[in-house]
């Protein structure tokens, strides 16, 4: 089965360039797809585990909680200051996620 690229970019997307294991698998892309993807030189980084980030560098605030969302599952969710800001409220910087 080919992966359907076109749903893992909209996926993507909508997620702030982070995505899930299970959504790529689900999309049809092979483990073996995925190790190449996240190679050392390869286009995404494993940012936690089965959840990566679909580009090189540093990830930022966004993509972080939005990894982290992925991670702790459908049920979980995001508060305080981070959540703000993640949903495009400013307000003032913070390290924790």
């Amino acid at each position: 089965m080919k992966a359907d690229d076109e749903y893992i970019e909209f996926t993507g997307d909508i997620q702030r360039g982070v995505i899930s294991r299970r959504q790529l698998l689900s999309a049809g892309m092979t483990d073996r797809g995925l190790g190449y993807r996240t190679r050392h030189d390869g286009d995404w980084q494993r940012i936690l585990p089965g959840v990566y980030l679909m580009a090189t560098g540093e990830p930022t605030s966004d993509q972080l909680i939005a990894a982290a969302l992925l991670y702790a599952g459908e049920d979980s969710l995001v508060t305080g200051l981070a959540a703000l800001r993640y949903q495009g409220i400013r307000c003032r910087d913070s390290e924790i996620v």
